[in-house]
């Protein structure tokens, strides 16, 4: 979206107004579809490793290892996406395919 797309008596006071509608999630279209490759067969285990959690009268300790080991595969995948691809930014959490990956 930019400034000739808003009403022309809006223009004026918007001058600089640029908000793109589009967001760029990788650099290429080779990194998309290696990150995609990658990110199916990684779902797979997360799903798996989530299905392991403790019962529910375990210890919290082992509640709060299982989580940290699923945290622990999630940064050690979100890190290796980044090597692939530099438009993914593993500090942000706002980041789209960090977003995809820790909210499964």
């Amino acid at each position: 979206m930019t400034v000739e797309d808003l009403h022309p008596d809006l223009r004026d006071h918007y001058a600089g107004f640029y908000a793109p509608s589009v967001i760029f999630i990788n650099t290429s279209l080779s990194c998309l579809v290696e990150l995609a490759w990658r990110w199916r067969a990684a779902v797979q285990l997360l799903r798996e490793l989530y299905e392991q959690e403790p019962a529910g009268i375990r210890p919290i300790e082992e509640h709060e290892a299982h989580y940290e080991r699923i945290e622990a595969c999630e940064r050690t995948f979100i890190k290796a996406a980044a090597t692939i691809d530099p438009a993914i930014n593993p500090d942000d959490p706002n980041d789209t395919w960090v977003e995809l990956i820790t909210d499964l």
